[in-house]
């Protein structure tokens, strides 16, 4: 059962909301979202939408830019809404020529402008003392991960036999979080028919903030970026500071978190994970997807964990080191546990667990310390949960609104980007975590919101739930506007595209309410990874993981045997000045990076825009040959020469039951060697 309406009646309400947005502009100087109002703190975010139409070449697509206006939602009905056009008279074409958005050139060309602002400004200190906020934030994971063990013994790290009774990372910091944030309004602009790539588009975006910021009454004028738009932006605010001297402009935290993620795949490719998440059946081949990213690092590092737990138990065992009370450690453990299961109050029971444990987690950091000197193995891939950690302190601080994390993480991954030669990040998270760093002092407003935790953004209002703004208007506007068609098939007449660009908000404000209507948005009341089901999938997942390697199938990094760094999967070495350069990989980031913030921001001894030296650290990926081979197109393609095959052929054999011998004893080729002869073809001649 459905509603429809005639196609005139359709074009009749589509020329109605663009009247009214061509009103409503000139009334007030820009477009105001009706479900925006005067009072609560606003800010917004930019993105292009690029919306791929189906066309038969792939050629005419839009590139569009598209904005959002955050704003909490105020207590209280909402305001009515008030129209401005005149509406009397059904009109089924767009009579007026004027746009809401005109956009003026703005040439950012020629010599760039230089970074003078931050000259003498910057504390290099605060990289080191920032770490606190993050240190703690990391504790609280260790007990989440202490919990999920639920050790019987220290002597013995056989695994619990019981039911798991902890969530998942995302579960557990729901329940350890549990303030309600406030539901935020997502009001939608009109699209602007410009390439987010120009400055000119940049530049009527950052006007636009200001007039709408300045319609509501706010002095300060937010607005999130891309990393592309952002680096435009800061340009165009260096060449006009006293104009855009009120704006705030922010680097979209989704993109750096999506920016890391590949970091970490950078770093760890080909060096078995691949085959691990596959042949542990846990992952399908080719998933491509951040959420599914996410959540398979989140298992592996549980994993990861779980390995490094049996080789503490076996060096405790062996080294004579006591802990003082060891049935008191269980003990507080199985606590932890209970007041989890009974909906106590979990925050004010992890706080008293990290003193209560924090002898044992002592011993774990030294017996770390000392097994990443003997096993350069161990040290890679305590390296790997360091980074997977370090991501999930980024997603935290987003999700709880934890503004000082937020900052103490940016200081902890930016040497990352340094590290494997992200020249774009690396020049310009130093000036972003600056700007925040001095919000204080230039816009007590925005940063009194952003410590309440107002820099995120909560379209659901349950607890861990808030998203980076760039996330959010992913989620919405450039989710909802999307469609198959576009503007193909519409006449190229200059008033039927304004009308297309000038309600497409519109329409996919529409769609949003359809959908909350029908129940197809997520309401659940509670963090999907504490329901049992995915409570129990989770656990099947860690189990499969670390059974890859119990099993023998897959090499331990975390065996008290000293080893060389190799694929877990194949066997291969890394060579040892590989080896040694990736070790040090975060160190020598963070060297470059300290480098880049004296002499390029501290002082100008050498120019910002200079490009930054490549380190060039190898992976296991880049000791890997390439060869170019011809493919069935005529089109040479670069693959990886795979000389571990042979070993990959094992793990398959060994996960499937497949009898390898048997596979072996047919001929390597598509058709046997005696059908490729020309006697065999002439016979059917």
């Amino acid at each position: 059962m459905g509603h429809c309406c005639s196609y005139d009646e359709m074009r009749a309400i589509d020329t109605s909301v663009a009247m009214e947005v061509i009103a409503k502009a000139e009334e007030y100087g820009t477009v105001v979202p009706s479900n925006i109002t005067p009072g609560p703190f606003v800010q917004l975010a930019a993105d292009n939408n690029d919306l791929n139409e189906e066309t038969l070449d792939g050629k005419n697509t839009t590139h569009a830019t598209t904005m959002v206006v955050y704003q909490q939602k105020p207590f209280g009905p909402e305001p009515s809404t008030i129209t401005v056009a005149d509406h009397s008279v059904k009109r089924r074409s767009l009579q007026s020529t004027s746009k809401v958005y005109d956009i003026q050139e703005c040439s950012a060309h020629g010599r760039r402008p230089a970074a003078s602002a931050y000259i003498s400004e910057v504390e290099a200190k605060w990289y080191e003392e920032s770490k606190n906020c993050f240190e703690k934030a990391s504790d609280t994971d260790k007990i989440w991960s202490l919990m999920r063990v639920n050790p019987t013994s220290l002597r013995d790290a056989t695994e619990h036999a019981e039911v798991q009774k902890i969530p998942g990372w995302s579960g557990f910091n729901a329940i350890l979080y549990p303030e309600m944030p406030q539901e935020s309004n997502i009001g939608y602009c009109p699209m602007i028919d410009g390439a987010s790539t120009e400055f000119s588009t940049v530049y009527k975006v950052l006007k636009h903030v200001q007039m709408l910021s300045s319609a509501l009454g706010q002095g300060d004028a937010v607005i999130t970026f891309d990393l592309l738009m952002y680096m435009k932006a800061k340009q165009i605010q260096w060449r006009y500071p006293v104009e855009f001297l009120n704006v705030v402009i922010g680097m979209g935290a989704f993109h750096i978190s999506y920016n890391y993620l590949a970091l970490i795949g950078k770093k760890y490719r080909d060096s078995g994970i691949e085959d691990l998440l596959i042949e542990s059946g846990v992952y399908a081949a080719g998933s491509k997807s951040f959420n599914r990213g996410i959540r398979a690092h989140k298992l592996l590092s549980e994993a990861m964990f779980r390995l490094i737990w049996m080789a503490f138990i076996e060096w405790y065992s062996k080294s004579g080191n006591c802990i003082t009370d060891e049935s008191k450690i269980i003990q507080s453990i199985t606590s932890g546990i209970n007041v989890v299961q009974e909906k106590g109050n979990v925050p004010e029971k992890v706080e008293q667990l990290g003193g209560e444990l924090a002898e044992l987690i002592k011993a774990l950091e030294v017996f770390k310390s000392e097994a990443r000197v003997e096993s350069k193995m161990f040290a890679f891939w305590e390296q790997y949960c360091d980074m997977v950690n370090a991501l999930l302190q980024q997603i935290k601080a987003e999700h709880s609104g934890n503004w000082d994390l937020y900052l103490s993480t940016l200081a902890v991954i930016t040497p990352d980007f340094y590290a494997f030669d992200r020249q774009n990040y690396s020049r310009w998270l130093p000036i972003y975590i600056e700007d925040m760093r001095k919000l204080k002092s230039k816009h007590p407003q925005v940063y009194e919101e952003f410590v309440a935790g107002n820099f995120s953004i909560s379209r659901s209002g349950h607890p861990f739930s808030q998203v980076a703004a760039d996330m959010a208007l992913e989620q919405s506007v450039n989710a909802d506007s999307k469609s198959k068609g576009g503007i193909v098939g519409i006449s190229r007449s200059p008033a039927a595209l304004e009308r297309w660009f000038l309600i497409a908000h519109v329409r996919a404000s529409v769609t949003t309410s359809l959908k909350e209507m029908c129940g197809e948005e997520d309401r659940a009341t509670g963090h999907k990874e504490a329901t049992p089901p995915r409570v129990k999938r989770d656990e099947e997942d860690v189990r499969k993981l670390v059974g890859c390697f119990t099993s023998g199938l897959m090499t331990n990094p975390f065996s008290l045997e000293t080893q060389p760094i190799v694929n877990m999967a194949t066997g291969v070495v890394l060579p040892d000045d590989v080896a040694d350069a990736l070790l040090a990989s975060h160190s020598k980031g963070k060297e470059q990076m300290m480098t880049f913030i004296e002499k390029r921001l501290n002082t100008s001894a050498v120019s910002f825009w200079d490009a930054i030296p490549s380190l060039k650290i190898k992976t296991f990926s880049s000791t890997t040959k390439k060869i170019k081979v011809k493919a069935s197109d005529e089109k040479i393609t670069t693959v990886s020469a795979d000389r571990e095959l042979f070993g990959r052929l094992l793990i398959v054999a060994n996960t499937r039951q497949v009898n390898l011998k048997e596979v072996m004893s047919y001929e390597l080729s598509p058709i046997y060697p005696a059908q490729n002869g020309n006697d065999f073809h002439s016979f059917f001649l």
